[in-house]
């Protein structure tokens, strides 16, 4: 929080004097900041900044830079056309590149995953960005700083994957997620990554079955998530704690932990972070995903029904 704000007071106070490329530098590390943590409109407002010091004008033809932020977060805020275009645009500024420049590769590939996350893409193209950013040989201890956020936002993709897997695919989306866990705690650098790896080790337990470890890693993430002012943590953090209790038959604490994770993606304005939780709990008439519950033996015909009921007392409190 401390961070952010020097940041912000900096560039507000002398960021007109920086150059094109120190004032990308320093409002990126402002992005990096607020995006990890979830101030995604926060962060759209200092990508704009940097957009305007992009173009630029070479034998008469006006062109810019892409940006690898602008996709990700103009997505998860609901502007998907635009959010599309900037993906084409930094797509084209990288790959006039060679696979020698990993700094330029990792950085499109790291919030490739990203987009693809916050799209609900999961199967081939999310997987073909992994292995791609694998194959440049970047490892977590062997990477820059701004580099490791591939690590988290790889580990927030297998979560996912591991938890809409049925039953033939259990045991290799788990596996999939634990090694993603284990690259992310050593990618740790700062506090926000280590909400993230403590929320994706919880999802981890709760899916192995493990409820009591998984309620303390949540409880960790959560509580590291408030010292940190990271509303993407906590909603994830909610969102876990909502599927394990109600795994466990507990429906009115299940209602409120979902409602915590609604309140937050609604607040911030995460739109396909809202449209998920209510697809996960049934709110608004929507279908409810196939998700796998913390017992891997759970019948899914109960776990529809429960949340049916679910959706009931949801739409009634939401309506207060």
């Amino acid at each position: 929080i401390e961070a952010e704000a020097v940041s912000r007071r900096a560039l507000e106070e002398h960021g007109e004097w920086l150059d094109a490329l120190h004032f990308l530098d320093g409002s990126g590390d402002l992005v990096f900041n607020l995006l990890l943590r979830g101030y995604l409109r926060e962060a759209w407002v200092w990508v704009e900044r940097q957009l305007a010091r992009l173009r630029f004008t070479s034998g008469g033809v006006s062109s810019r830079q892409g940006n690898p932020w602008a996709g990700p977060l103009l997505l998860a805020l609901g502007r998907t056309g635009e959010a599309v275009e900037y993906q084409r645009v930094t797509k084209e500024f990288v790959e006039g590149a060679p696979r020698t420049e990993r700094y330029l590769w990792g950085e499109l590939l790291s919030y490739r995953v990203l987009f693809h996350l916050e799209q609900g893409e999961l199967g081939k193209p999310l997987d073909t960005a992994i292995d791609e950013h694998r194959a440049l040989g970047l490892r977590p201890l062997n990477t820059s700083f701004h580099m490791r956020s591939f690590f988290v936002f790889q580990a927030l993709a297998r979560m996912e994957q591991a938890m809409r897997a049925g039953p033939e695919d259990a045991a290799e989306t788990t596996a999939r997620l634990r090694a993603a866990i284990g690259e992310l705690e050593r990618a740790v650098m700062i506090p926000s990554m280590q909400a993230h790896a403590l929320v994706a080790r919880g999802a981890l337990c709760r899916l192995e079955g493990r409820r009591e470890r998984a309620e303390g890693y949540l409880e960790m993430a959560d509580r590291l998530a408030r010292e940190i002012d990271s509303p993407w943590v906590r909603f994830e953090a909610a969102r876990q704690r909502a599927h394990l209790l109600l795994a466990r038959g507990r429906r009115r604490p299940a209602e409120r932990e979902a409602r915590v994770a609604l309140a937050l993606s609604l607040e911030h304005g995460w739109k396909h972070r809202s449209k998920k939780i209510r697809q996960e709990f049934g709110i608004g008439g929507t279908s409810r995903l196939t998700y796998r519950s913390s017992s891997v033996t759970a019948s899914r015909d109960r776990s529809r029904a429960g949340s049916l009921r679910l959706q009931r007392r949801l739409d009634a409190l939401l309506e207060v």
